[in-house]
């Protein structure tokens, strides 16, 4: 469960002492705790020493069981190959596969639309084109040829 700022500074109060599991610290990195700690140093709490993880499988799978979903991805796709941990309970493989196809679902709607932009923009720019090819025309009563509208064309509409 995540907890607000103003949860957790209450939580600690209460207890009058750390809450919840020590941080965990990959490489010397703490991965998980920081908000924790942070609020406890400022209420004059003592933060227990982190916990090291040993692997990258190992912290990813920590921050996954966390609820941390994007991070746990974050050092999978960097450290693990894209390939999940072992050892994780299906909901949370679950989970983490839900929000790997919703972030692939919104990078390919971020490419479609800049897709739809380009192709806009470059019909513009040919159509202005074609304007101006047409009163050079206009103007000097010259036909219009094949080059003419193969160079003004140019790689539009060839995919």
């Amino acid at each position: 469960m995540q907890y607000t700022d103003s949860e957790l500074k209450a939580l600690m109060s209460e207890n009058r002492g750390w809450f919840g599991f020590p941080p965990r610290a990959w490489r010397g990195t703490v991965i998980d705790g920081r908000r924790r700690s942070a609020l406890a140093t400022s209420l004059g709490i003592t933060v227990p020493p982190a916990v090291a993880v040993r692997s990258a499988a190992e912290a990813a799978r920590w921050l996954a069981l966390q609820g941390h979903d994007e991070r746990a991805l974050a050092l999978v796709d960097a450290h693990l190959g894209g390939e999940l941990p072992v050892r994780l309970p299906a909901e949370v493989a679950a989970r983490l596969d839900g929000v790997r196809r919703a972030e692939h679902k919104r990078n390919a709607k971020r490419r479609l639309d800049s897709q739809r932009r380009n192709r806009r923009d470059a019909t513009r720019d040919v159509i202005r084109r074609l304007k101006a090819l047409l009163e050079v025309a206009e103007e000097t009563g010259d036909p219009v040829s094949v080059t003419d509208l193969r160079m003004v064309l140019g790689t539009w509409g060839a995919e």
